[in-house]
C-alpha cells in the first residue's frame, strides 16, 4: 500500500488567491511618448509627448529630462510602443534617476525620478513618472494599432532615419513623431482605459496582469491558497507547450490551413483540478489516473504509429515519439494517450486532486460574447476582449523558481539581498547589478497544474484532426492550434463557433513550400529566428534553401549593451545601435524521421522518432 500524503491547506497562509475589490479610477493623466533616431547607433534627434490637453517637442535629451521633471508630470502615466527604445534612446546615460521592471531579459517598464538626494552616502529618489510599454498590453506595431484606431502611421518623411537638414524637414520629421506619439497615446485612451474602466480593474503593466485582475474582480467564486512545493514540482513538469510537427516536406499545390476559434479559451470550459484539495502518493495507481484528476510519473509504451500523443522533452525540443519512455504527464493527458494505444508499464508517484470543478466559464462566455458583438460592431475594444482571453492561462504557470534580474546599482543594498539570491554581478561600471535568483517563492496566482490542464486540453483537441485516419496522407504540418493539408475535400467540417475549425482566411494557395517546424513558404517566408525584409523576402527564403546565408538587422537589447566588452565582436554597444550579422539555417529537421534529406522538389512523408529509455 502506498504511502499518502494530505496535501490540503489546513493552515491557511496570509496570501490567498482570492477575490480583489473592483477599482475605479478615470485615468485622464496619461501621456504618449516616442522619439527618433540617425545613424547606426540610432541616435536621439527628437522627441514628441501627445495628450489631448498636453502636446511637446525635444530636439534633445536634456529637453526630454527637464520636461519629465516638471512638477506638473508627477502623477502622469506616459507610454510607448516598444518602450524600451524609446525610455533608453532619451535617458540611458542618467542612470542615478531612474528604475525599471526587468525579469529574464524582459524589460516591463520604467521609472524616472525627477528628485535625488543622497543620505549617509545612500541615494534617496522621489516622485516616480512611470513608463509603460503598449507591447506588453497588445504586441502589435504602431501601423497595426493605427490600423485598428482608424488612424493611420504616416509615411516615412524624407529625413527619417537622418537628421534634418532644415526647418521644413525637421517638421516633417516631428509631425510624424507626434503622429506615433498620438498613436501609442490613442490605444490606450481609447482601447485599454475604456475595458479597465468597463470592468472595474486596476492597470497593470502587462495583459497578463490585466486577465488576472480581471478574473480576480469579476469572475473568482472561492479562495485558493497556495499549494505544496510538491505540487508545483510535478505540475510544472506535467506543463508542455503546443505542437509544432512537420510530417511531409517540399512543395505542395492546393494548400489549404485550417486553425481553431481561440483554441486555448475554448477548452478552458473544461473541468480543472481543484488545488485546495490534494494528496501526494509515493507511489500512484491505475485507479487515480482513470478516476481523478492529477500528476502522475509513469513509464509508458508508445506503440508504432504515425501520430503519437504523448510529448516529451529532449534536448531542448517537444518530442512525439514512440518507444517505451518516462514522463510527468497529467491525468487528463495519459487517459487520452490510452484511448489511443499506450500502455503505462509503471507509476511511481503521484499527485491527486479528488475534486474538480468548472473554473473559467463565466470569463471565457462572457469575453467571448462581449469580443462578437464588438467585431460586429467594428469597435477596437474587441481586441482587449480576445487578449485577456488568450493570456490568463500562461500566468498560472509564471516559472518562479529561477530567474535572473537587473536592478540599477542605487537600488542594490547587500544587506536586504534575499537568500534566494545565488550570484551578484555588477555590471557597466558598476551601474547595474545582476542577480541570479534560486528557490524564489511563487506568487498567489501560481497554479501550474491549471496551465498543465488547459495545454493537454488543447493538444488533445488538436489531436482529434491530426489523428483523423481520413487525413493522414494530405497532413503536412501543424503549429499549436492550425494545421496544413493538401488536397483537401471536405474532410473537416467548418464553423465560426468557438472552439470549432475554421479556414484561415487567404486559403487555399496555389503552392506552399514545408521544410520543418516554423520554415515554410505560403503567402510569405517564415522561419523561426530569421527576419526576411519586405522587399526581398522571397528571394532570401530561396537563398537559404540553397544553403546560403541572409543579412539580419538586429538592435542591441539592454542586457547586450551593459554586457559588453571591448574585447567582444562588437566591442562596447549601446542600446538601440544596429548591428549586422549573417544567418543559416539547418534545413533538416530533428523532430521526426526522414529517409532523406531534404529536396524541394520532393515530396517527402516522415515517420515519428523512437526513444527507448
Amino acid at each position: 500500500m502506498s504511502k499518502q500524503k494530505d496535501n490540503s491547506q489546513k493552515d491557511k497562509p496570509n496570501k490567498t488567491f482570492s477575490i480583489l475589490k473592483p477599482y475605479e479610477d478615470d485615468y485622464n493623466k496619461i501621456l504618449g511618448f516616442d522619439i527618433e533616431t540617425e545613424g547606426p547607433e540610432n541616435n536621439f534627434v527628437l522627441g514628441c509627448f501627445y495628450g489631448d490637453d498636453l502636446k511637446y517637442v525635444a530636439r534633445t535629451k536634456q529637453e526630454v529630462i527637464d520636461f519629465v521633471n516638471e512638477r506638473r508630470l508627477r502623477n502622469y502615466t506616459i507610454f510607448a510602443t516598444n518602450l524600451a527604445f524609446d525610455f533608453l534612446g532619451s535617458f540611458y546615460e542618467e542612470t542615478d534617476f531612474w528604475d525599471f521592471s526587468e525579469r529574464n531579459g524582459c524589460i516591463y517598464s520604467f521609472k524616472w525620478y525627477q528628485q535625488k538626494t543622497i543620505v549617509d552616502g545612500a541615494i534617496h529618489l522621489k516622485y516616480p513618472v512611470h513608463f509603460y510599454d503598449t507591447l506588453k498590453i497588445f504586441p502589435a506595431s504602431v501601423a497595426k494599432l493605427g490600423s485598428i484606431l482608424n488612424v493611420p502611421k504616416m509615411e516615412h518623411p524624407s529625413c527619417f532615419a537622418k537628421i534634418p537638414q532644415n526647418a521644413k524637414e525637421e517638421l516633417e520629421l516631428i509631425e510624424y513623431c507626434m503622429n506615433d506619439a498620438k498613436i501609442s497615446y490613442l490605444f490606450i485612451k481609447q482601447v485599454a482605459i475604456p475595458f479597465l474602466q468597463k470592468y472595474n480593474l486596476k492597470f497593470g503593466p502587462t495583459i497578463g496582469n490585466i486577465a488576472v485582475k480581471d478574473f480576480r474582480t469579476n469572475h473568482l467564486k472561492q479562495t485558493f491558497y497556495p499549494e505544496p512545493k510538491i505540487n508545483h514540482e510535478m505540475a510544472f513538469k506535467s506543463y508542455y507547450g503546443g505542437r509544432t510537427e512537420t510530417f511531409k516536406r517540399g512543395t505542395f499545390k492546393n494548400v489549404y490551413c485550417f486553425d481553431i476559434n481561440s483554441l486555448y479559451p475554448s477548452v478552458m470550459l473544461e473541468d480543472m483540478p481543484d488545488p485546495n484539495t490534494s494528496y501526494y502518493n509515493e507511489l500512484g495507481d491505475m485507479y487515480h489516473i482513470e478516476n481523478m484528476e492529477g500528476v502522475s510519473f509513469v513509464k509508458v509504451h508508445v506503440p508504432d504509429m504515425y501520430m503519437p500523443p504523448l510529448p516529451m522533452h529532449k534536448d531542448d525540443k517537444l518530442l512525439f515519439p514512440i518507444g517505451t519512455f518516462t514522463g510527468f504527464y497529467n491525468h487528463n493527458e495519459l487517459r487520452n494517450a490510452m484511448k489511443y494505444g499506450v500502455t503505462i508499464l509503471d507509476i511511481k508517484e503521484q499527485l491527486v486532486y479528488p475534486k474538480k470543478l468548472k473554473l473559467f466559464n463565466s470569463f471565457i462566455e462572457e469575453h467571448y460574447a462581449e469580443r462578437l458583438k464588438l467585431q460586429a460592431n467594428k469597435d477596437p475594444l474587441e481586441v482587449m476582449e480576445k487578449l485577456v482571453m488568450n493570456n490568463l492561462y500562461g500566468k498560472f504557470a509564471f516559472n518562479y523558481s529561477k530567474s535572473t534580474e537587473l536592478i540599477p546599482a542605487h537600488k542594490f543594498d547587500y544587506n536586504k539581498i534575499s537568500n534566494k539570491v545565488i550570484k551578484v554581478t555588477p555590471l557597466f561600471n558598476d551601474k547595474f547589478i545582476s542577480l541570479e535568483k534560486e528557490g524564489g517563492d511563487p506568487p498567489v496566482y501560481s497554479f501550474p497544474i491549471w496551465s498543465s490542464y488547459i495545454t493537454s486540453y488543447s493538444r488533445i483537441k488538436m489531436y482529434e484532426y491530426l489523428a483523423n485516419p481520413d487525413l493522414k496522407d494530405k497532413l503536412i504540418s501543424t503549429d499549436t492550434d492550425s494545421i496544413f493539408l493538401k488536397d483537401y475535400n471536405g474532410e473537416i467540417p467548418t464553423s465560426t463557433k468557438l472552439g470549432e475549425m475554421k479556414l484561415e482566411d487567404g486559403y487555399p494557395i496555389a503552392v506552399g513550400i514545408f521544410v520543418r517546424p516554423k520554415m515554410y513558404f505560403t503567402h510569405k517566408p517564415k522561419c523561426k529566428g530569421i527576419s526576411f525584409s519586405h522587399e526581398n523576402g522571397e528571394a532570401e527564403f530561396y537563398k537559404i534553401l540553397n544553403g546560403g546565408k541572409v543579412k539580419q538587422r538586429r538592435f542591441v537589447k539592454f542586457r547586450t549593451a551593459i554586457r559588453s566588452q571591448s574585447h567582444h565582436k562588437f566591442g562596447i554597444v549601446k542600446p538601440n545601435q544596429i548591428i549586422h550579422t549573417f544567418k543559416k539555417c539547418d534545413l533538416e529537421d530533428t523532430k521526426r524521421a526522414w529517409s532523406k534529406r531534404f529536396n524541394i522538389n520532393e515530396e517527402q512523408d516522415s515517420r515519428p522518432l523512437e526513444v527507448n529509455e
